[in-house]
């Protein structure tokens, strides 16, 4: 059994379209769609939720890269996957891909540490704060990662433990 550090940075899933189709702006749009994620990520989860409530055709493949694949060919309409993911297939291909505004979840990421490491835990908690207000967290989230993953995070999820 784990538990973990107060979330340090979030990510959430979004929406691709082809480059220069039109841009989904709410997740209704989805209806009728052919929408690809990787089998058994988040993304499937978020796409699996949202079909309770709009009626679209999931996809899913083994591997993200399958997802994009099988958009360039027309075998779906738009993909489900974690922003950071996204964003790095759109940078690298902007003549196929573009990024929709839409953020299907919010999710706060945490450091695992086995549950009897408590003190650990607390070391990191602290550190990770002092990160946050001196604004290193930040910084260090443009630097490698190239956007602020450090900011809206949705303090209403819980971390599961």
């Amino acid at each position: 059994t784990f538990i973990f550090t107060d979330p340090h940075m979030t990510n959430g899933q979004v929406i691709v379209t082809r480059a220069g189709e039109k841009s989904i702006t709410d997740p209704k749009e989805l209806a009728g769609l052919t929408v690809g994620v990787q089998l058994e990520t988040t993304a499937d989860i978020a796409a699996t939720k949202y079909q309770e409530d709009i009626e679209f055709e999931v996809l899913r493949y083994n591997e993200v890269i399958q997802t994009f694949s099988a958009m360039k060919v027309g075998h779906v309409d738009v993909i489900v996957a974690d922003y950071a993911v996204a964003i790095d297939y759109v940078n690298k291909d902007p003549e196929s891909y573009q990024l929709t505004e839409v953020m299907l979840t919010n999710e706060p990421i945490a450091i695992t540490i086995r549950k009897e490491d408590t003190a650990l835990r607390d070391e990191l908690n602290e550190a990770l704060e002092t990160l946050r207000e001196s604004g290193k967290l930040k910084e260090l989230s443009m630097k490698w990662l190239g956007d602020d993953y450090t900011s809206n995070i949705d303090e209403e999820l819980n971390v599961v433990e």
